[in-house]
């Protein structure tokens, strides 16, 4: 996969255009600038990566560990402007309503509240869950 990832973009930047299909969507997304997401033989989406993120893509998820959780975490993460807040013991979800990065106002904010963060992962937000979310669309 690597050889044909490298390849592909080696010949992309000589000036030519290569159609590359693929049900991995992963290395679609690592490949190709612009997309097209067929479903039972109908266009559900055809544009830039970029594009595809403004239409399609269901929100950006950001997955917090904190070594004890508290109220005071809790109340400083749902102040922030940027995402709405799930919370579980010491995990708390943060669905982002912003494609800015804003991990450094949240690792502020549970800092500023006494936490200690020990893991912080993004989820969503790629080629697939946007194919997901325009199939489900179209079902």
């Amino acid at each position: 996969m690597v050889e044909v990832r490298d390849m592909v973009k080696g010949i992309v930047k000589g000036g030519q255009t290569v159609f590359f299909s693929s049900h991995l969507l992963t290395e679609v997304q690592q490949i190709c600038d612009h997309v097209t997401i067929i479903n039972n033989g109908l266009t559900l989406f055809t544009g830039t990566l970029e594009d595809i993120a403004t239409v399609a893509m269901p929100s950006r998820r950001l997955v917090l560990e904190v070594q004890k959780g508290s109220d005071s975490i809790l109340q400083a993460l749902k102040a922030l402007p940027s995402a709405t807040v799930e919370a579980k013991d010491n995990v708390y979800t943060l669905h982002l309503n912003t494609k800015d990065d804003v991990r450094a106002d949240i690792s502020r904010a549970v800092s500023n509240a006494g936490g200690v963060i020990l893991k912080m992962q993004e989820e969503g937000g790629g080629l697939e869950d946007a194919f997901m979310s325009l199939v489900g669309k179209e079902a």
